[in-house]
């Protein structure tokens, strides 16, 4: 074991990888939710941490300070930090990062006070956002029970959050310009 290589033992990603790997396995599982409806958890999840990965890729894509994607807290207690303008010794540690929650960055998104051109939403987004972030919610902390679940839903679901990542990745570029070559062909 001590020649292997050490990047064997480490995963290594960002949140560009987080973004495209998500979508990836969202894609790769979509077919199997009709013939399996297991799998429909695993695809709702991967559509919820694909879409708040877009949010987060563009928010980061057009913040300096790198707070925009974190909770109000979490961002406050950061800009504070980095608004100190004398540091004596010993500097103070970096307060602890916390990224917002899915529906809080979907609000950034919208928002104009965040994007050079904000996402174009609209109240089905609203709708279908929130009820995947409730079903995501549902499935990752599953109180024990019998429980049905209609998915006739999950295709209106699935092509809003399609359009917004859409409109954030690819029309109006609000991270495009991260994306390498091999990023925007997966």
């Amino acid at each position: 074991m001590a020649d292997a290589a050490p990047d064997k033992f480490y995963l290594r990603t960002n949140e560009i990888e987080q973004f495209i790997g998500a979508l990836e396995f969202a894609a790769e599982i979509l077919p199997s939710v009709w013939t399996d409806s297991s799998r429909w958890k695993w695809l709702i999840v991967s559509l919820h941490n694909a879409l708040q990965n877009s949010f987060v890729c563009a928010l980061s894509g057009a913040d300096t300070a790198g707070i925009s994607y974190l909770s109000e807290k979490s961002g406050a207690k950061m800009w504070e930090w980095l608004n100190v303008t004398s540091r004596s010794a010993p500097i103070p540690d970096a307060p602890y990062e916390r990224l917002g929650e899915m529906l809080f960055l979907y609000e950034r998104v919208k928002s104009g006070g965040y994007l050079t051109v904000p996402l174009v939403a609209n109240s089905d987004m609203d709708f279908h956002f929130k009820k995947l972030n409730e079903l995501r919610n549902d499935f990752l902390h599953f109180v024990p029970r019998a429980w049905g679940v209609d998915m006739r839903g999950m295709p209106q679901i699935l092509s809003s959050v399609c359009s917004a990542i859409e409109q954030l990745s690819l029309v109006s570029c609000s991270f495009s310009h991260h994306l390498e070559d091999g990023d925007t062909a997966r």
